[in-house]
């Protein structure tokens, strides 16, 4: 996923200053203005979900989409050990 956001210049990465074993993993400026676009549809959608609504629904919505925030926001790389030697290793 990570590589396929660099090939569409969403992302970069370079190594760490400390760690040269780490790689820091940032928002290019148009990856950021995706994300802003992307934050700004399900804020419109959002509220669309919540006006007509006069009973439980909202508060409900509102719990489910923090518990979609949560499950994002939540690591989603995996970090397992590989041959220094591999190509995996390089990159």
């Amino acid at each position: 996923m990570l590589r396929a956001l660099e090939r569409k210049g969403l992302a970069s990465t370079r190594p760490s200053v400390e760690d040269g074993r780490v790689k820091i993993v940032g928002l290019s400026r148009a990856g950021f203005a995706e994300w802003r676009r992307v934050a700004a549809l399900f804020d419109r959608l959002e509220r669309s979900m919540l006006q007509p609504s006069s009973d439980k629904r909202p508060q409900r919505f509102v719990s489910a989409m923090s518990e979609v925030e949560n499950l994002l926001r939540a690591p989603s790389v995996e970090i397992t050990p590989v041959d220094p030697e591999s190509r995996d290793a390089r990159h």
